[in-house]
């Protein structure tokens, strides 16, 4: 058995936080008020405990007790995923190829002092490159899997 952990802002708008059980039995969550999307496993719970959040914004946490293999069937599992070497060199890979593409496709070129043709990119793109790749990871935090 394990508890499933959730979130209301407003009282018909539930959204999952996380989940406990015996050999996880606690957790930080994620809080913000922009992650209410409305899941199928919605509830009606019996208790709430109100929580006053910065700005006084009120939220409610209920408690729903469920089966573990349900939890992780609809959740997920939180077992820890081993990040190998070969993983991490592979995103820093992908990471790198992006930032060489985008940053290129903006390239122009100048000849330095001694006729040698030299590409440039104005900085300024590294920032914009770089608020994309974060865009795109908190769009999809998998995408370098492809």
């Amino acid at each position: 058995m394990g508890l499933i952990i959730w979130m209301a802002f407003t009282p018909d708008n539930w959204s999952y936080l996380g989940h406990i059980h015996n050999e996880r039995p606690s957790g930080f969550f994620h809080v913000n008020q922009s992650n209410a999307t409305a899941s199928p496993a919605q509830k009606q719970f019996g208790v709430f405990t109100p929580q006053v959040y910065a700005a006084g914004v009120e939220a409610q946490i209920g408690v729903e007790v469920a089966n573990l293999k349900e939890i992780e069937h609809q959740f997920g599992s939180y077992e820890k995923k081993k990040i190998t070497p070969e993983t991490q060199t592979l995103l820093a890979q992908k990471i790198a190829e992006n930032a060489v593409n985008y940053l290129d496709s903006f390239a122009f070129e100048l000849r330095d002092n001694n006729g040698t043709p030299c590409r440039l990119v104005k900085m300024d793109l590294v920032t914009k490159w770089y608020d994309n790749l974060l865009q795109k990871l908190r769009n999809n935090p998998n995408w370098w899997r492809k």
